[in-house]
């Protein structure tokens, strides 16, 4: 009989269950062992395993029930953890876009400030782009950038380093396409930036042009000229000029296409 105390309440009651006994909800701990023990089905070895299984089931059952609640627990952590990593990374995004904003509102004032336009026709429109020797790089504006998709140009997605006014440097996803700009008898490929989230911008030719076109920029006088011809000059224009002119079958794909303001 001493077994019988190794158990608990519940342990008792069921045992009594499985042995077909009656067990009322008053009865009181040593009432239920007094009950099992004068059973007529009592025989104290089957009863000691029976009643050991029915402790093994509960611990077990404590056990399985408590490694459920962990898993649990792990999840919601594991859970908590990934929106708190969304959180963080949408913080980020933004922070980017707000850079890239930023940088783009600072092109936008260079634009005006310091920038030489040349006017220049793409696949049948007429437009302006400016020219930045501070820039090292050429880019694509959102209206020559919407053109190149419609002529079914090539864009392949990379990343590049933009640094901000403050020398922070963030790291940025741009598409870049390959074109072939005509500049009087010159013809130069050059491979331009696309910024997708810029709004706005113009198309701006950089160092990289420049240099294999072999451009001069004579800011006093507002106006450009070939190093291998510094005789003829061509002037600025200030303002953008947008017209729709007759579309040339013979031009490769993906040309920009730029003259001089005397033609």
């Amino acid at each position: 009989m001493a077994f019988l105390t190794k158990g608990k309440k519940e342990d008792l009651r069921k045992l009594a269950w499985e042995m077909g006994l009656s067990v009322g909800e008053d009865l009181r701990i040593l009432d239920i062992k007094h009950l099992i023990v004068n059973s007529e089905k009592y025989e104290e070895a089957s009863i000691k395993n029976l009643f050991t299984n029915i402790i093994e089931e509960r611990l077990e059952k404590i056990k399985n029930d408590e490694q459920a609640a962990e898993q649990e627990r792990k999840k919601a952590e594991q859970a908590e953890e990934e929106e708190r990593k969304k959180a963080e990374q949408a913080a980020d995004l933004e922070r980017r876009k707000a850079e890239m904003d930023f940088e783009l509102q600072k092109l936008k004032l260079q634009l005006e400030a310091k920038m030489s336009g040349v006017p220049q026709t793409v696949n049948g429109i007429w437009g302006t782009a400016c020219a930045d020797s501070g820039a090292s790089h050429s880019i694509a504006g959102e209206t020559l950038y919407l053109l190149l998709q419609k002529e079914g140009a090539n864009f392949q997605k990379t990343q590049i380093t933009m640094s901000l006014a403050d020398g922070h440097k963030s790291e940025v996803e741009v598409y870049t396409t390959s074109v072939v700009i005509r500049l009087e008898e010159r013809v130069i490929r050059t491979q331009l930036i696309i910024l997708p989230y810029a709004k706005g911008n113009r198309t701006l030719l950089g160092m990289d042009f420049l240099q294999k076109a072999g451009i001069v920029l004579n800011l006093k006088h507002r106006n450009w000229f070939f190093s291998d011809s510094p005789h003829r000059t061509y002037d600025f224009v200030k303002e953008a000029i947008i017209q729709e002119v007759q579309s040339r079958p013979n031009l490769e794909e993906n040309t920009c296409l730029l003259r001089d303001d005397d033609e």
